[in-house]
């Protein structure tokens, strides 16, 4: 199994998120609410991931 990991590029008041999420509207607005920015300033970038049943 592989662990899970993200990778996060802050650049100014911009966040470039990598992550294989399912959801990545949710994924982006939790990382905007934890940085307290606007959604906007957050783009997420689905990578590879299993299916719905369990990790990849």
């Amino acid at each position: 199994m592989e662990p899970p990991c993200a990778l996060a590029d802050v650049q100014n008041d911009h966040v470039d998120v990598w992550a294989a999420v399912q959801d990545p509207q949710s994924t982006r607005d939790h990382v905007a609410n934890w940085l307290k920015t606007d959604a906007r300033n957050v783009s997420i970038n689905v990578t590879l991931l299993g299916g719905a049943f369990g990790r990849k």
